[in-house]
């Protein structure tokens, strides 16, 4: 039995497939590598942030507390 014409493309494209696996897998790895390193920096600057807004309305806080004691 002879192989059909769809059978040899199949086969060819899994080769092809195989072949480029490590290239297409490191790019992605690459990729996935920035999508982790932005995430990573959001996180640091949302933290950062917070921080900074909540010493700010903890000084206000204060501010207003003082402002307010009887003199």
């Amino acid at each position: 039995m002879g192989s059909s014409p769809h059978e040899s493309r199949l086969a060819s494209k899994v080769r092809d497939f195989a072949d480029n696996w490590d290239i297409h897998r490191e790019t992605l790895e690459e990729q996935l590598a920035f999508v982790r390193d932005s995430i990573s920096t959001v996180m640091d600057v949302m933290t950062h942030l917070d921080v900074e807004l909540a010493d700010s309305l903890s000084q206000a806080a204060v501010e207003a507390a003082i402002d307010e004691a009887p003199k």
